[in-house]
């Protein structure tokens, strides 16, 4: 592969996780806000409510709670993992793509991670300082986590959607 072609696949990587990153945070919470809405429509339309209808709001709070570890999930961008590579020219060209684009995609998870609190002179911050910046934001392999959290998500939700469908009488 060369290394023009290794620039363009590391850049749109970064783009494509980028956009799944803003693609799921809107869905979770639509789902989280949807079953709440569903909940009190349930809740004050229905007569003698049973009870298991309460998991629904719960399943809103939890809904609206897997935001934070998808935020975790994403939080570090691949672009900046493949920094610690052993892979000695992934290293490098992954550091040409983050330096040559510097104000999209570095500004852009200083941002994420800072707000606009982030220091100027941050959006300066040369290999060392950017590994040393992003081991000092991961302490745990939120990937692992994600991935566990996840799988455990969509189990629940399937159990809760066979739990409670079909609505009986609405």
């Amino acid at each position: 592969m060369t290394k023009a072609t290794l620039n363009r696949t590391l850049y749109k990587q970064y783009k494509s996780e980028q956009k799944r990153y803003r693609l799921f945070v809107p869905i979770l919470r639509y789902f989280g806000f949807s079953m709440l809405g569903l909940y009190l429509y349930l809740l004050f339309s229905q007569k003698g409510l049973d009870t298991k209808y309460f998991l629904l709001n719960i399943y809103a709070m939890y809904c609206n709670a897997s935001v934070m570890i998808l935020f975790q999930y994403y939080k570090i961008p691949q672009i900046f993992k493949n920094l610690f590579s052993q892979n000695e020219l992934l290293v490098i060209e992954s550091y040409r793509v983050i330096n040559d684009n510097r104000n999209e995609i570095y500004c852009s998870f200083l941002m994420e991670l800072y707000g606009r609190n982030y220091k100027p002179e941050q959006m300066n911050h040369n290999l060392t300082e950017m590994k040393d910046l992003i081991l000092s934001l991961e302490t745990l392999d939120w990937e692992k986590i994600g991935r566990v959290y996840f799988s455990v998500f969509f189990l629940i939700s399937g159990f809760l959607f066979y739990l409670l469908y079909p609505l009986e009488s609405i």
